[in-house]
């Protein structure tokens, strides 16, 4: 059977005739998706192949190739977290738009790349185990309803349901108390120290830096006096 079909691929539009699966010829770039879709519907009348609803989805795979949330989507009903029906709800699309869909091979290599990261960076095993997880709790409390079962896998239930059980720890900042500290060797027993709160402090002191000694205010005053006086500031006071 021969199809027409209208792609995108790095950003270009093209015009590809196919026929059981197999491109038999490309045209293109065209300068936009409507001029593409102008030689479409054109290769149609000149090669006399009736329109259907496919043309109709063909049309909308340029705007839905850029979105990414639909192409991750798809990913993820490629690697089985998501389900079909959920995908052409949420698009509403009907069953020419989703056979229309897997013949677009930009698409599809969109789609396979998609997947790939998602495995690499942990999304998809995160995902499913989510999904698995649910079936726990059931499991669990069969485990712990069970009379023959063993006293230890009771408890084990009991304690991992409880665990299932409790709220979501709320995320806190560093603890006040906690400080980094960087020593330097500078050689011949010398060190450099820096000691800082992790969290920004206002005023944060560093126990390492020498502090100023202020001289008490009487020997303030006896050396001032002393001063006026034409002492001899190199003698004790």
């Amino acid at each position: 059977m021969m199809d027409i079909e209208l792609i995108e691929i790095d950003g270009k539009h093209w015009v590809t005739i196919t026929e059981d699966g197999r491109e038999l010829k490309r045209r293109g770039p065209f300068l936009s998706t409507a001029v593409a879709q102008a030689m479409v519907n054109h290769l149609h009348e000149l090669l006399e192949i009736p329109k259907n609803d496919v043309d109709a989805a063909a049309a909308k795979l340029p705007a839905l190739i850029k979105d990414h949330s639909f192409v991750e989507d798809l990913a993820r009903f490629a690697d089985g977290t998501y389900s079909e029906q959920a995908i052409r709800k949420k698009y509403r699309l009907e069953e020419s738009d989703w056979d229309a869909l897997g013949k677009n091979d930009a698409l599809v290599r969109e789609i396979e790349d998609r997947k790939l990261h998602r495995i690499r960076n942990g999304a998809t095993k995160r995902e499913r185990a989510q999904i698995e997880i649910v079936n726990g709790p059931p499991v669990l409390a069969k485990i712990m309803k069970d009379p023959n079962a063993n006293q230890r896998h009771i408890i084990d239930a009991v304690k991992a349901l409880n665990d299932l059980a409790a709220p979501e720890p709320k995320t806190t900042g560093p603890d006040p108390s906690e400080r980094f500290i960087i020593t330097i060797n500078l050689g011949n027993d010398e060190k450099l120290t820096f000691n800082k709160s992790i969290k920004p402090t206002p005023h944060d002191v560093d126990p390492n830096e020498l502090k100023t000694i202020e001289p008490p205010q009487e020997l303030l005053a006896i050396a001032a006096a002393n001063k006026r006086e034409g002492g001899n500031s190199d003698e004790p006071i």
